[in-house]
């Protein structure tokens, strides 16, 4: 069992001697989407795995407060809002917009000449200098505006 899992594990037995019932149907959610993910995978999932679908289910999180936020919901986008931040305990620090800056500079900068069509490379460049530790959306909007200009 990985250090995740573990500190997982671990906050679900002590939420549950809290009765704090927030924070323990959130990890029991997230148990779940690990276990569905290794049925999927058949096999062991690595920590690369474990933080991926982390990342999924609090993107999962962010777009259903977005849309309880339209529909003039606050109970359920607070709901939504909790587990984000619960699930976001367990995700590394994402890099700063100024590092983001640099790294993206950097690829460019190996990219003579680079244009729009050129986006997916980068795109891909960037994201493993990152080590997936960024949200996508950020650097797709950060690389689409210094090809454009």
């Amino acid at each position: 069992m990985l250090d995740i899992e573990k500190r997982i594990d671990a906050n679900l037995i002590k939420a549950l001697k809290a009765k704090e019932s927030d924070i323990v149907d959130t990890l029991r959610l997230v148990k779940t989407a690990l276990k569905n993910e290794q049925i999927a995978k058949k096999e062991e999932l690595n920590e690369s795995d474990i933080l991926k679908v982390l990342k999924k289910e609090a993107k999962k999180r962010k777009e259903a407060s977005i849309a309880f936020e339209k529909g003039n919901r606050p109970q359920l986008k607070e709901k939504e809002d909790t587990e984000l931040k619960i699930i976001l305990e367990y995700l590394p620090e994402e890099i700063s917009d100024e590092e983001l800056n640099k790294l993206v500079d950097e690829v460019l900068s190996n990219h003579q000449e680079a244009s729009m069509q050129d986006f997916g490379t980068i795109m891909k460049e960037v994201m493993a200098k990152t080590d997936n530790q960024v949200d996508g959306s950020r650097v797709s909007g950060l690389v689409k505006g210094k090809l454009s200009s």
